[in-house]
């Protein structure tokens, strides 16, 4: 699971942990972060017991290993084998690709699908998303906008549920609509980047 954004707002270890505690949520933090610096580059959660919750990795504008995440992204995205759909949003997410100055990746251990180990990461996640503006990247799922609108198709095949999804209207502007991910007309008519007729638009 990953969060691209675009400001870089500063985000200390210390601020981390003042989101649990407000939550009321108990966890345990290990982090990378210089005493004062608010820099940091790895931030592990585990539950109060110790076991594992997630690890975040934090990669900034102008270290190698951003360049090297975002150029993964980018190819992921233009991968001709398996084709990410819809066109438009791709060239979309491209072209935003150039404006990101922060990437969090999100990797869960074992304790993260404990109820508590949820509320950990859900209260992070959550709070993360109120401070940077950005986009999110989940496997399996795809890419969103930055109003959490699903913008591609990654689903496996099988995949069941109402959906909020988004295409590019003529004018390059986000369409909100709720998705049947079953129905497979809605499907089609999103991967080809088009408002499906019997989607509930304007979510």
């Amino acid at each position: 699971m990953e969060f691209f954004g675009t400001k870089n707002v500063a985000l200390s270890t210390d601020a981390v942990a003042q989101w649990l505690v407000d939550a009321l949520v108990d966890c345990e933090i290990e982090s990378d972060e210089e005493e004062g610096s608010g820099k940091w580059s790895q931030i592990a959660l585990y539950l109060d017991n110790g076991d594992p919750v997630a690890e975040i990795d934090r990669y900034e504008r102008g270290e190698e290993e951003f360049d090297d995440y975002v150029a993964d992204a980018v190819r992921l995205l233009l991968d001709d084998k398996e084709p990410v759909m819809p066109h438009s949003a791709v060239r979309w997410l491209c072209q935003y690709m150039h404006s990101v100055q922060v990437v969090f990746n999100f990797k869960p251990h074992q304790a993260f699908y404990d109820e508590k180990g949820w509320a950990i990461f859900n209260e992070v996640w959550t709070n993360l998303k109120k401070l940077e503006p950005g986009i999110v990247h989940v496997q399996g799922e795809g890419f969103t906008n930055e109003a959490g609108a699903q913008i591609t198709w990654e689903f496996p095949n099988g995949t069941v549920g109402e959906w909020k999804m988004a295409v590019l209207d003529e004018h390059n502007n986000w369409i909100d609509f709720k998705m049947d991910l079953a129905n497979l007309e809605q499907r089609q008519a999103f991967q080809a980047g088009k408002l499906p007729t019997a989607a509930q638009a304007g979510m």
